[in-house]
């Protein structure tokens, strides 16, 4: 994950093993939505927290997958 400062936030992934059928990876940061996704997300939840589901990462061949999201506000 990487805050880029402007609102977004980048979530990088890969499996250079090539071992993983699927991928969820959670983030406890509140998130408004996904502004660019990958053909290979295959679950999103925003809110209080992100969750993003990534599925088929065995045939990237180690490749990484990049999504970008905008940033929420906390509400705590």
């Amino acid at each position: 994950m990487r805050d880029l400062g402007d609102g977004t936030a980048t979530v990088t992934v890969a499996d250079p093993r090539r071992a993983l059928d699927e991928l969820t990876v959670t983030w406890d940061r509140p998130v408004a939505g996904v502004t660019r996704g990958h053909p290979l997300l295959r679950r999103v939840e925003t809110g209080a927290r992100l969750a993003l589901t990534f599925g088929g990462l065995a045939d990237q061949q180690g490749a990484s997958c990049q999504v970008i999201v905008r940033l929420g506000v906390s509400t705590a």
